[in-house]
């Protein structure tokens, strides 16, 4: 987010100041705006990699103690295969598979319209 924040000219921050807007209205207003491509990216970016943490809790945790570190997918991996569920993991799967789609469908349509 530092590299965003420094892509903001100043020029806006001084406008705004001289219009007589204060330091949450120039945030609220200026730093948000154009913070909200970064924003979107790094949400899509940590969502994804959250579903893909498997082989790291798996090694570390194996899900313990006590499910407190189980993810989504070690989860749709151990109904596949310890509990022998394999249809109902499978469909764990795809459905982690359709929210990472839609996250990045609806990230791509948002980031080209903005363009």
């Amino acid at each position: 987010f530092l590299g965003a924040l420094k892509t903001i000219p100043p020029d806006i921050y001084e406008a705004a100041r001289i219009d007589g807007a204060n330091a949450w209205r120039r945030f609220w207003d200026h730093t948000l705006p154009s913070l909200r491509p970064i924003a979107a990216l790094t949400l899509l970016s940590i969502t994804m990699a959250t579903f893909g943490t498997f082989i790291l809790i798996q090694t570390l945790t194996n899900g313990g103690p006590n499910i407190a570190t189980e993810t989504i997918a070690l989860y749709a991996y151990q109904t596949a295969f310890q509990s022998y569920a394999i249809g109902y993991g499978s469909a764990i799967a795809v459905v982690m598979l359709g929210l990472n789609l839609i996250f990045a469908v609806f990230y791509l349509r948002w980031s080209r319209a903005r363009a």
